[in-house]
């Protein structure tokens, strides 16, 4: 099963909030790794903040070993962060089994979407990889979330992971997620190179892909649009960093990532 690095959140070294000595502000240091006000250090990978209409942040992200929940952090001012506890815990009668990754929350009308990947129960050819993405909903940022429907909110054909939205100002609404690496074999320069060297069988990539979903997100409105990959040509100069993650492996397969949360911002959609 792929293997998501979890780690110790780390905010921009040097990073200072500060106020002018005129208006008296007291100044505020951050320091890395972040630690919570009880003085416990925050660990969880996939980070997601969250700037509500009240005016605090709220922290999300996959949770350490277990990926059984998904936890949350509250702050006035990105320095200081107080563990508010689980804002969301899976049931057994929705569409998921384990593996909760990457939560996504927004802000909508009064209430709280948390977006997330997960294995589907749905699993006829006991895929080692089942994820699709889901939706949960609350009327507080702190939780708890509880899934709005009893499926993903869409099935395309292989496991996506890390979700992101974007609302278009014509009301319609866009799905961005990464395809993942498994059971994706390509043929690229890298491919060939490494085949020829004996160290894999084959490279596996994840995609990132955009579709537009419904606006009550129930479903997708659209096809799956391809947005991002790896370059094929080793000469490409995105490669001296794309590559890394194949270079550094050896086996039957290895793997080239392209994944993560993505932030939009755009006059039009293009999907």
């Amino acid at each position: 099963m792929t293997g998501k690095l979890k780690t110790t959140i780390v905010l921009v070294s040097g990073l200072v909030f500060t106020g002018c000595t005129t208006n008296n502000r007291m100044e505020s240091t951050v320091t890395n790794p972040l630690m919570d006000t009880d003085g416990n250090p925050v660990t969880m990978g996939d980070p997601f903040v969250l700037h509500a209409s009240d005016g605090k942040f709220y922290m999300y992200g996959t949770t350490d070993y277990t990926f059984m929940d998904f936890r949350v952090y509250e702050s006035e001012d990105l320095a200081h962060w107080t563990y508010k506890g689980k804002c969301f815990e899976p049931k057994d009668d929705t569409w998921t089994t384990d593996v909760f990754w990457a939560p996504e929350v927004y802000e909508r009308d009064g209430k709280y979407y948390m977006l997330h990947s997960s294995n589907w129960k749905e699993n006829p050819t006991n895929e080692l990889e089942n994820f699709r993405l889901g939706v949960a909903v609350s009327d507080s940022p702190l939780g708890p979330f509880v899934e709005m429907y009893d499926s993903p909110i869409f099935d395309p054909g292989y496991p996506i992971i890390d979700a992101n939205l974007y609302f278009a100002d014509d009301g319609r609404v866009y799905l961005y997620y990464s395809r993942c690496c498994y059971k994706h074999p390509v043929e690229s320069e890298l491919s060939d190179k490494l085949k020829a060297e004996g160290r894999a069988a084959e490279v596996e990539e994840s995609w990132i892909y955009g579709v537009e979903v419904k606006p009550d997100l129930s479903g997708a409105a659209g096809e799956p649009v391809l947005l991002l990959c790896p370059p094929k040509q080793l000469s490409d100069p995105q490669s001296s960093w794309e590559d890394l993650s194949a270079l550094a492996g050896e086996g039957e397969a290895i793997r080239r990532w392209n994944e993560g949360s993505y932030i939009f911002s755009m006059a039009t959609p293009t999907i």
